[in-house]
């Protein structure tokens, strides 16, 4: 079945379930346990919708663990244009289940998606690591594409280099079934939105509320 009868319908209910489940305990309890046991920082994100682009990098990190390097030239206010695309095209063409891209850096990046139906209504977010670790001339390639862009600063070379050298390696074999486990996840998280939509308990969060009366006026 689909979400919602209309574009504005199913994207009101599709931000207000995602709002449910990021804030969850399921999610709280998930994400603290995946990273101190990996390392790696893991978030739920919106869907970005194909063809619009991801946002800039914002302000403010989404996890505690993300990888220094990838802190420094995404999440600010000027962001990088090559992680902003690499951004993009991860988000606006997941997989069914998973997708894994290697961004300018060499860095593995990871998407799950969260399905409610035929609908994607977010994504689970990992990665940020090498799949051998890094040699000092792999910096050079980030310089090179570091150099292009509007607002680089030679001054931040040394910071990022060190960030980037510590950046820890995964092994392939080991990433993937990392991977595994949150689609795994993202299974449970998709039968939880399932159970919120329908749910009618009064201590529901206000957002489940209102996507459940959505999907009432619409299906019942």
């Amino acid at each position: 079945w689909e979400v919602g009868s209309s574009p504005a319908g199913r994207e009101a209910t599709s931000a207000g379930l995602f709002q449910a489940l990021s804030n969850s305990e399921t999610m709280a309890d998930y994400r603290a346990a995946f990273e101190q046991a990996t390392g790696m920082p893991l978030w739920m994100e919106a869907p970005v919708e194909a063809g619009t682009g991801a946002p800039a990098g914002a302000p403010d990190c989404p996890s505690d663990r993300i990888n220094p390097f990838c802190q420094k030239i995404f999440w600010t206010e000027a962001p990088c244009q090559a992680c902003v695309d690499a951004h993009s095209l991860l988000a606006a063409a997941p997989g069914e289940k998973a997708s894994t891209i290697q961004c300018f850096a060499g860095l593995q990046v990871t998407a799950v998606p969260v399905w409610l139906g035929t609908r994607v209504i977010g994504y689970l977010r990992t990665g940020q690591v090498f799949s051998e670790p890094s040699k000092p001339g792999d910096f050079e390639k980030v310089v090179a594409v570091l150099s292009r862009e509007d607002g680089f600063r030679e001054r931040d070379l040394e910071p990022l280099r060190e960030h980037f050298l510590r950046a820890p390696a995964v092994g392939a074999d080991r990433y993937a079934g990392l991977v595994q486990l949150l689609v795994f996840f993202a299974q449970q998280l998709s039968g939880l939105a399932e159970r919120l939509l329908r749910a009618g308990q009064n201590d529901q969060p206000e957002a489940v509320k209102k996507a459940c009366a959505h999907m009432r006026r619409n299906f019942d």
